[in-house]
């Protein structure tokens, strides 16, 4: 059996390898309840989870004229949204998750409070005008992509010293790329950077970058 969680393990946020497993629907009875019941009242892995469904969806779409129409693995009703598979009870989501936040309110356990991802949008590169992200909380970010042709990028963003901080993947659509990003935990300019494939480059050929600040 696999063993994600410790201790208080529905109020731990869920490991990648959980999250995966339950995209997939291969999470066994005790891991399936309790990723569902963290996942009621924690829109951090809510967040997590999308931008998990969206990278393998682009992923998919990146490898398929490598793949020769071989099918690959992807989540199962893969479509439809995966609240549809939910085992628990058939409560609204804000009635779930309100009863829930209600039971674990005086658990001191509890350390990480729900927020939603903060909504963020960036079209400047290096230069005068620079956005301003919050510290330590998920970020839901919105890219200028006007005038590039629409494909999978790789998005990574890095510190002023220009060590990698996360990297992530997503794809132009509509003159825009939306991608969600943990928390950035340290202060200061940072730099998300979007690349596309390049077959004689590994690091990919950079198409944009956009300057902000973490605070």
């Amino acid at each position: 059996m696999r063993i994600v969680m410790q201790q208080h393990s529905y109020l731990d946020h869920p490991t990648e390898d959980a999250l995966e497993h339950f995209l997939f629907r291969r999470s066994e009875s005790e891991e399936l309840e309790v990723v569902e019941t963290h996942l009621m009242a924690c829109e951090s892995c809510v967040a997590r989870l999308e931008a998990l469904e969206t990278q393998i969806a682009v992923t998919k779409m990146a490898l398929q004229p490598l793949e020769g129409g071989r099918n690959l693995e992807q989540p199962a009703d893969f479509g439809r949204s995966w609240k549809d598979w939910f085992t628990l009870p058939r409560l609204s989501w804000a009635a779930a998750a309100g009863a829930l936040v209600l039971g674990i309110a005086f658990i001191p356990q509890f350390r990480h409070p729900i927020t939603q991802p903060a909504e963020v949008s960036l079209s400047a590169y290096r230069g005068s005008q620079t956005s301003v992200v919050p510290l330590d909380r998920a970020l839901h970010v919105r890219l200028n992509a006007a005038d590039l042709a629409e494909r999978p990028v790789k998005v990574q963003i890095v510190d002023s010293a220009g060590s990698e901080v996360w990297q992530g993947t997503a794809a132009i659509r509509h003159d825009e790329v939306a991608v969600n990003v943990p928390g950035i935990s340290e202060a200061g300019p940072h730099f998300l950077r979007l690349y596309a494939a390049d077959r004689g480059n590994a690091q990919g050929r950079l198409l944009r970058e956009f300057a902000f600040q973490a605070k």
